[in-house]
């Protein structure tokens, strides 16, 4: 799971979403199968990020939010707490805050605190 989601990081780094999208989606297919929740974690960020950099950012914003309830009731920090994960995750936020404005980005935030697994499965069917 390590390698998908360093494969995935590396893939949206160079900017290249599409690949990036495949290996979240077999990222999902592990988690969904281990119930891995740190790595449920890393690919939620990783989903959002890549939503964020494709100009989903309602969709990010809505996954951001899924992703703070499921660390808070799991009590799973980000990524190990590890700076580049945590700059990624405030990255996301800064870019959905101004491509959104503070209202929308609240109530999608809010929106995606109270969703399912089903955010993810399907924000990662969309950008694949």
């Amino acid at each position: 799971m390590a390698i998908l989601s360093l494969q995935t990081w590396i893939a949206y780094d160079r900017g290249d979403q599409q690949d990036a999208a495949v290996y979240c989606q077999q990222m999902w297919q592990l988690v969904s199968a281990t119930n891995n929740m740190y790595a449920l974690s890393d690919l939620i960020l990783l989903t959002a990020s890549i939503a964020v950099a494709c100009g989903e950012h309602r969709r990010a914003a809505e996954l951001l939010g899924y992703g703070a309830a499921h660390r808070e009731r799991h009590e799973i920090v980000i990524a190990h707490d590890l700076p580049q994960w945590i700059e990624l995750h405030e990255r996301s936020i800064t870019l959905c805050r101004a491509a959104l404005g503070e209202e929308v980005f609240a109530a999608a935030w809010e929106l995606g605190r109270a969703a399912s697994f089903d955010l993810l499965a399907t924000t990662i069917d969309a950008l694949a």
